[in-house]
């Protein structure tokens, strides 16, 4: 694939080509790097076209956690990705993977629901008071929620005090939308860490449970799987923990400025720049 991008590439750039003749699979964060809002994020559905034709297997990574692997397979297609149900791995398909089939409350949309279900789960919606002992929940599993209210937070709070686990799906404090930043799922999760005096397990990125998922998920050697992502928190943070080499894309919430700080040593700033290290 010809590149449209005229950069003179540093010695990391040299590195990152050397190292990337190793890459047989990727796992792709979606917020930020494949899409922002709506809208494909410019060069993205053109390198991930190309990587498809020459035999890499892409597995696309989200936090997001209530929608379904069907909608943002569906989403992808609309931008002229090929995609598979099984190249989607949502924060709620790892979380319910992470846990053997149990009670559990949820504060959380569709797709977390649905995941926890396929799984086996037994999703207990009653207020401890009105659910009988034999269905406590073993675990209140929080994903992102809108909708979420005072009534929501004290039914979870009650069964975490109660002894529950309690579970995040991510702690994403925000999140990008077509109209700017919006509370994530990490403020519902301070919430309740607030007020039941419980710090949160987390399953989604950077947690070592989901890239063990991906990597599973893949069926690839580890050593021949890399990470692409915008954020330092969760993709880049998530593959060094998991000894992953991973290339952070300045297409979302992370800046060069953040990445300079810290021991990353790829960093680029659009996908024709991957492209031009990859696919020449």
């Amino acid at each position: 694939m010809a590149s449209s991008c005229d950069h003179e590439f540093t010695p990391k750039h040299d590195n990152l080509r050397i190292m990337f003749e190793t890459a047989r699979g990727l796992i792709i964060d979606l917020d930020g790097t494949v899409y922002r809002g709506s809208e494909a994020v410019p060069g993205a559905v053109d390198f991930l076209t190309a990587a498809r034709d020459a035999g890499m297997r892409l597995l696309y990574a989200t936090n997001r956690s209530s929608r379904t692997p069907e909608v943002v397979r569906d989403q992808l297609r609309g931008y002229g990705l090929v995609c598979e149900r099984d190249e989607i791995l949502t924060s709620a398909q790892a979380t319910a993977a992470h846990l053997p089939p149990s009670f559990v409350h949820v504060i959380g949309g569709s797709g977390l629901r649905a995941a926890l279900t396929e799984r086996g789960h037994h999703l207990v919606d009653t207020a401890l008071e009105d659910t009988p002992e034999h269905e406590q929940p073993d675990a209140v599993i929080v994903g992102y929620d809108p909708t979420v209210d005072y009534a929501a937070l004290e039914r979870a709070m009650r069964f975490i005090r109660a002894g529950a686990r309690f579970i995040g799906t991510n702690a994403d404090v925000k999140m990008n939308t077509d109209t700017g930043l919006s509370p994530g799922n990490g403020a519902i999760l301070a919430a309740l860490e607030t007020c039941s005096g419980v710090a949160p397990e987390i399953v989604g990125k950077p947690s070592a449970a989901f890239f063990e998922t991906a990597i599973t998920r893949l069926g690839i050697s580890r050593g021949n799987v890399w990470v692409i992502g915008d954020s330092i928190a969760t993709d880049i943070r998530g593959a060094l923990g998991a000894s992953l080499p991973a290339v952070l894309l300045l297409t979302g919430v992370s800046t060069r400025d953040e990445a300079e700080a810290l021991p990353i040593d790829h960093v680029v700033e659009t996908w024709s720049d991957i492209a031009a290290l990859l696919l020449h």
